[in-house]
């Protein structure tokens, strides 16, 4: 087996790739070929695609006649973060890897978080306490494990013993808008965080050829997904050792790349984002991590300076062209040639060539048969996965997790709404010798919050860990406890909504007097 790919050595491919082109010059055709060229040298790839689900047509290839294709079907992985109907997948973005300190993860988790989007001072320092306060109580207090989904409710502390109120309201305003949707388990972000797992493990991830498609999350949650993700593979990799650094050790392949500027509110911040990525670009590189950067236009010329190696087709416009001829050191003819190449042709420029060299990419699909897209879209792929090992693993960890999670929580929760029901019965029984508007306004404020803490509750916990939406199946050994949970959850929603009538009587008297 040559240590070259596509004549690029495999040693510079931890210095990064770009790949870009205009629609229809076979981009896919060409990450199909790194996939299966990546496979036979036994290097591990991870695939980030938003907005299509082109590669899970590799599923449908166990029956080639090549057998490196045949064996590259039946080991690759598919997730679908967001969507619970095909293959689901749970992040915990704070777990912390074993040799690493507390603080590290912190600060790991802080600078992650703010590449994601416009994250103006103080909110980087709140975020910072937030969670320096949930490791130590985690730590030192017996406290529960960090989790992400409580990020803005503990951000929300701090906020309410710092500031004044029209202060406190902006930067509260600030912080939800970019982190309660982690918190929301009825939405797509709330989904992968709900659980406090990594589900599959990142270990699983750094062997065999895995797909992460993330057509169900929206242009303004794919960068926080996706940084969350790589970070927690930063931080796996940082205290094991790279034992063969004559090639990658693992190689990450990220589709349209610019979504993590596409919802971005002005220039400055997205060079501030471009700039933050490009050294997460030199610390990946430094543990042996490659980085393919595929979009069909060229990216900021901070992201370009930090690949090693850049591999470009047509190009139309006059300013891209210009960028990629000051960044693969092209030859005027060269530069203008962009706009007329053919499907296929590229040039390729790697930091160990002294030019620029055209060349001509494989096309798989004449040596392979591939499915459409459309023919595995959605739940057909399941016929193609539903077997296999990993699924079935991921499965039943990500079922049993969610389930001890749900009983833990349906259990706090019945402790509250005790309290809330013995709260209401003492104020109406005071309320019956004496009729005052201190304690109507207490009633209406007891009714209000019954009603959210059911909502709540119900919302970011029921429907997705018990699987209320019908998006789950229950294999025999778990359905009777989830029975046993939805149970006593409508026992509990039952009597506090008795405590509702109550209130609502009461009231109804007190407002007619």
């Amino acid at each position: 087996m040559n240590n070259n790919l596509l004549g690029i050595l495999l040693v510079d491919l931890c210095k990064h790739i770009f790949i870009g082109a205009m629609p229809g010059h076979f981009k896919s055709s060409l990450i199909r070929f790194i996939l299966i060229s990546l496979f036979k040298r036994a290097i591990p790839v991870i695939v980030f695609e938003p907005g299509k689900s082109e590669y899970r047509t590799m599923k449908a290839m166990t029956c080639s006649d090549d057998p490196d294709v045949s064996s590259l079907a039946q080991e690759t992985r598919i997730y679908t973060p967001g969507d619970d109907r095909v293959s689901p997948i749970r992040i915990d973005p704070l777990a912390r890897p074993e040799g690493m300190p507390d603080t590290q993860k912190i600060d790991n988790a802080v600078e992650t978080i703010c590449m994601s989007g416009d994250y103006f001072d103080p909110l980087p320092q709140i975020i910072y306490e937030a969670l320096s306060t949930d490791y130590y109580r985690y730590r030192h207090k017996n406290g529960s494990k960090p989790h992400i989904g409580r990020l803005f409710e503990k951000c929300e502390k701090i906020l309410f013993t710092r500031y004044g109120q029209e202060v406190r309201d902006n930067l509260i305003g600030a912080l939800s808008s970019r982190l309660s949707k982690l918190s929301d388990g009825y939405s797509a972000m709330g989904r992968i965080f709900s659980c406090g797992e990594n589900i599959p493990s990142t270990q699983s991830l750094l062997t065999g050829c895995t797909i992460i498609e993330l057509k169900a999350l929206g242009d303004s949650d794919f960068p926080l997904a996706v940084l969350l993700k790589l970070g927690a593979i930063r931080d796996a990799v940082e205290h094991t050792p790279w034992l063969d650094k004559s090639k990658p050790r693992l190689v990450i392949i990220l589709e349209e790349s610019h979504r993590f500027f596409a919802n971005l509110s002005n220039k400055d911040l997205a060079d501030k984002v471009a700039e933050a990525i490009s050294n997460m670009l030199k610390e990946l590189r430094a543990l042996g991590i490659s980085l393919f950067l595929v979009n069909q236009d060229p990216l900021p010329r901070s992201i370009l300076k930090a690949t090693g190696t850049i591999l470009v087709g047509r190009q139309i416009e006059g300013g891209d062209r210009q960028l990629i001829a000051d960044c693969m050191m092209l030859s005027d003819i060269q530069r203008d040639s962009l706009a007329f190449l053919r499907p296929r042709d590229f040039f390729l420029f790697s930091e160990s060539f002294s030019r620029a060299v055209k060349i001509r990419v494989p096309d798989i699909y004449q040596k392979i048969s591939m499915p459409f897209a459309d023919e595995l879209a959605g739940e057909r792929i399941l016929p193609y996965i539903k077997n296999d090992k990993w699924f079935t693993d991921c499965r039943e960890a990500r079922i049993t997790a969610e389930l001890k999670l749900l009983g833990e929580k349906l259990y706090a929760f019945s402790v509250d709404a005790e309290k809330m029901y013995h709260d209401v019965i003492k104020t109406l029984s005071v309320a019956k010798k004496i009729k005052c508007e201190v304690l109507v306004r207490k009633a209406i404020h007891f009714d209000r919050q019954i009603e959210d803490s059911l909502c709540d509750f119900h919302k970011n916990y029921m429907v997705p860990l018990a699987g209320i939406d019908g998006n789950t199946d229950y294999a025999e050994h778990h359905e009777w406890f989830r029975v046993r949970c939805v149970d006593r959850f409508e026992k509990i929603e039952k009597r506090l909504i008795e405590c509702q009538n109550k209130l609502k009587k009461y009231t109804k008297i007190q407002g007619a007097l």
